[in-house]
């Protein structure tokens, strides 16, 4: 914001009025000259402009995606398609999206070698899973199969008693 100062020998009520009435309307000023290179980030750009954001890097909106999932997908389209493909890859592009998950894990014992496995809490399953299935299939290995493995943690308690045990064996001869 522009500061403006006057010479001393203008310090006078008028003046200070006017001052003050120009000082508002540069920052009005600035703010209309401001506005155009807003737009031009998804993070704050006004919302009809998504869309138009959305189709250039080719990501369509999932129902009921909120606003800010929805710029946030935008915003790392790039970084998320360079990183695909890889396990630590969907890790970051996880982390990004802000979608809680416990492990990535791939060529588990005993399994196909084709078959990946992303854990995730129960809490996350119910808010993500549509959403992460999305982004499985937009970020995902072409020749893998990505499962989805809910992990239940349940408190578990544990109590140290002391336990004393005797027996006693008679024989009949």
């Amino acid at each position: 914001m522009m500061n403006l100062k006057l010479p001393e020998w203008l310090n006078v009520p008028f003046f200070s009025k006017l001052k003050a009435a120009l000082q508002l309307w540069w920052a009005l000023v600035e703010k209309w000259l401001e506005w155009p290179l807003n737009q031009l980030d998804p993070m704050t750009c006004h919302e009809g402009l998504l869309d138009v954001f959305a189709y250039k890097k080719k990501i369509r909106r999932m129902k009921n995606e909120s606003v800010d999932l929805f710029r946030l997908r935008i915003a790392s389209a790039y970084i998320n398609a360079t990183e695909a493909g890889t396990i630590n890859g969907l890790k970051n592009i996880l982390n990004r999206l802000n979608i809680p998950f416990v492990d990535v894990r791939q060529q588990i014992p005993g399994r196909h070698w084709a078959v990946i496995e992303v854990e995730v809490t129960q809490q996350a399953a119910s808010d993500y899973g549509e959403f992460l299935q999305e982004v499985l299939s937009q970020y995902g290995k072409l020749c893998r199969t990505y499962e989805i493995k809910v992990v239940i943690s349940e408190p578990l308690m544990v109590r140290a008693e002391t336990f004393s045990y005797s027996s006693t064996v008679f024989l009949n001869k």
